[in-house]
């Protein structure tokens, strides 16, 4: 009698059946929808942390030229100067230069971490930024 009893116990009606299924399908849409909006968070962090260190590296080196431990003509040395800082930011210089006019450009982009949006291969554009930034150098 014990073990019938407990077997009729633990079998799931249709109700509970359609709760638990419920249940599931809130949970599921519940992650998808925490995956999205922490990519989505990711990509904007990434972004606007690029831009205030691209403005950082930028004052940096120009402060270097106005001082004069930086000659705004040597452009190796410029763009070594920026790439060392923006490789403490884990961002990658893909411009530094100094225009004919002394205004120096510095382009920097950085891949997002996020947990899904990197690795789909039509849409792992979306998590690059690149912050462009330009400053006078005297």
């Amino acid at each position: 009698m014990g073990p019938r009893n407990l077997h009729r116990c633990s079998r799931l009606t249709t109700e509970d059946g359609v709760v638990l299924d419920w249940l599931l399908k809130l949970f599921v849409v519940g992650t998808i929808i925490t995956v999205i909006l922490f990519d989505a968070a990711a990509v904007a962090v990434n972004s606007i942390a690029l831009s205030g260190t691209a403005d950082e590296a930028a004052a940096q080196v120009s402060g270097e030229i106005a001082r004069g431990s930086l000659m705004s003509t040597d452009a190796q040395a410029v763009k070594a100067l920026a790439v060392e800082i923006a490789r403490s930011s884990g961002a990658r210089v893909s411009r530094a230069k100094i225009t004919f006019n002394g205004i120096l450009r510095i382009r920097l982009r950085r891949r997002a971490t996020t947990l899904v949006l990197g690795r789909i291969g039509p849409l792992e554009h979306l998590a690059v930024a690149t912050a462009t930034t330009r400053t006078g150098t005297t």
